[in-house]
């Protein structure tokens, strides 16, 4: 399943969790899943970090993104937390409608320091 390119279940009545079988698709470059609701797995982040666009702005995702470093060009995310951590690789970073908590990174407020090249809007349709 590594040739996969796209993948959206925003309209996936079946799909209320993460499915388990996202990790097996390693050729993943754009990811919408909406109406995932519950805790994360511990490997989801570590695993979205190599796709290029995720959007999971339609979710009622809970519970803090481990200490990882999220990598993907657009984050559109919604979900209750500590904010997290970003590559200089984020390019888009929507995080509107959002109960994260915590202290605010660098990469997002000290504007003179921080080595990102943050764009947008940019349109993840």
């Amino acid at each position: 399943m590594g040739n996969l390119r796209h993948l959206d279940l925003s309209n996936a009545a079946f799909c209320r969790l993460i499915p388990q079988q996202l990790g097996n698709l390693s050729g993943l470059h754009y990811l919408d899943l909406g109406g995932i609701s519950g805790n994360a797995p511990s490997w989801f982040w570590n695993w979205s970090s190599n796709i290029n666009m995720i959007d999971l702005s339609e979710n009622q995702i809970k519970g803090d993104v481990p200490d990882t470093l999220l990598n993907s060009v657009v984050l559109n995310l919604r979900f209750q937390g500590r904010l997290p951590r970003l590559s200089t690789n984020v390019k888009v970073f929507n995080i509107a409608n959002n109960s994260f908590f915590g202290p605010i990174s660098t990469f997002l407020c000290n504007k003179l320091n921080r080595k990102n090249d943050l764009e947008g809007p940019y349109p993840l349709d």
